[in-house]
């Protein structure tokens, strides 16, 4: 917040808090909208890398 306090400029998750005010009122449509386009990509990366990701924390515990 105190980095990018310009609508231009700030991240995905900040942008989506600029939705959220007096002339949106109750419509939670476009803030979920925006919430899907800001997940979305952290979502399918963790799919894509989910067996390296598991197999990592799987060899944490193992002493060698």
């Amino acid at each position: 917040m105190i980095a990018a306090s310009d609508p231009q400029i700030a991240t995905p998750s900040r942008g989506i808090l600029f939705f959220l005010d007096a002339d949106n009122g109750d419509d939670v449509g476009p803030l979920m909208a925006g919430a899907v386009q800001a997940i979305a990509p952290l979502v399918l990366g963790f799919l894509l890398a989910q067996r390296p990701v598991t197999q990592g924390l799987a060899n944490i515990g193992l002493k060698g």
